[in-house]
């Protein structure tokens, strides 16, 4: 092979997009963790927050004007990084965000504890996302995505038997 046909460098798969740490990438950690945060931010200030007309908690997610209830987003959320602290060992830091979900589900009050102690989580959620290469957060999400489906198929099987 001639000098001018070899290639300039070796292949790295190493260098893909999505072994980029998201800490390089802070726009998608903002983007997780933003609905939260403003929400926590508005029952602090107010004590109030959105609902739908069923009286479930609700976002908007500003990117696309979409409203999401708040309450399952949570839980998926607090699911995705439970399963990363299962995996990798880590210590689970989402029992505030726990909390927090149940009592929004119920319709109870939220005190300044709870506001607090999540505020904490998020932090720490933040600083373990910002360890996770991009790849593995997708995939992370992929697997959870697929935990509630089967528990949804699953949920349709049992109504089916019972009727």
């Amino acid at each position: 092979m001639s000098r001018s046909q070899k290639p300039r460098k070796k292949y790295n798969p190493q260098s893909r997009a999505g072994h980029v740490k998201l800490r390089a990438q802070p726009w998608k950690i903002h983007a997780v963790f933003e609905p939260v945060e403003a929400i926590l931010e508005e029952i602090e200030q107010s004590g109030m927050v959105s609902v739908t007309e069923e009286g479930k908690p609700i976002f908007s997610e500003l990117a696309h004007n979409d409203v999401y209830e708040f309450v399952p987003s949570l839980c998926g959320l607090i699911d995705a990084f439970d399963l990363h602290a299962e995996r990798n060992a880590l210590p689970i830091v989402t029992d505030p965000l726990k909390q927090v979900c149940v009592k929004l589900d119920r319709g109870e009050m939220l005190d300044q504890y709870d506001i607090a102690n999540s505020r904490w989580s998020i932090a720490e959620l933040k600083k373990q996302s910002g360890d996770m290469q991009a790849d593995y957060a997708y995939r992370l999400i992929r697997d959870i995505q697929i935990k509630f489906e089967l528990e949804a198929r699953q949920e349709r099987e049992q109504l089916k038997e019972a009727a």
